[in-house]
Order: C-alpha cells, then sequence, then structure tokens
C-alpha cells in the first residue's frame, strides 16, 4: 500500500510546473499600483511588474485593501498575466477588478509577489 502512496506523491511532485533556475520571488518587482472604486463599487486594480529573472515566467500577486484603521477589508490572489510568461526583463502592465459588497471602507491596498510558475 505504502508504494501506492509514494506513486501519487512523486507524480504530483514530477507534473508541477516548474520555476525557471535561479529565479526566485525577489527578482520580481512591483513597480506601481494604484486602484480606484468605479461607479458600481467595484474596485479596479492597476499596475505594473518587472521581472528581473533571466527567463520568462509566470507571476502570483496578492492585493491587500485596509480600512483607515490598518484592518484587512479583502485579499485577492490573482496572475495579472493568466496562464502566459512575463518575458525576462521585461515590465507587464496589468489591472483586475475585485467586487465586493460593503467595500466603501478600503483605504490603502498594497501588493506583492507570492509565487512564481512557469507556464
Amino acid at each position: 500500500m505504502k508504494w501506492k502512496y509514494w506513486f501519487i506523491v512523486g507524480a504530483a511532485v514530477t507534473c508541477r510546473t516548474t520555476v525557471a533556475a535561479g529565479c526566485s520571488l525577489q527578482d520580481i518587482e512591483v513597480r506601481q499600483s494604484n486602484w480606484h472604486m468605479e461607479r458600481d463599487n467595484d474596485i479596479r486594480v492597476v499596475g505594473e511588474i518587472y521581472n528581473g529573472c533571466a527567463d520568462a515566467i509566470g507571476v502570483e500577486l496578492q492585493a491587500v485593501f485596509r480600512d483607515k484603521a490598518g484592518q484587512v477589508m479583502i485579499v485577492d490572489e490573482f496572475w495579472p498575466a493568466r496562464r502566459r510568461n512575463i518575458a525576462a526583463k521585461d515590465t507587464y502592465a496589468f489591472e483586475t477588478i475585485e467586487i465586493e459588497d460593503s467595500i466603501q471602507a478600503v483605504s490603502t491596498l498594497s501588493i506583492k509577489v507570492i509565487d512564481l510558475k512557469r507556464w
């Protein structure tokens, strides 16, 4: 029975898409990010990231919205380029819309890189 478990674990690890050698979260820079409220109370987030890696890579971001007291209101994780790699040593402008109820209290946004994946 144990061999079946290890086969499944090994297959899952082998099938996982790998990150480019020598590329880390610190190689990706969020150069600019901003947000504004739409008329229908959705939040539109726009920004630009820079891929400092030697290879093209997919980037996952986490957006955290806080109220004036610094309390977390909304957390969203997204792949700004969807299932595409961002070219090496290049910038990528992104946009996403967050749809939430009672978001009037949102005051600040912070964005950070949380994962890398080669598509």
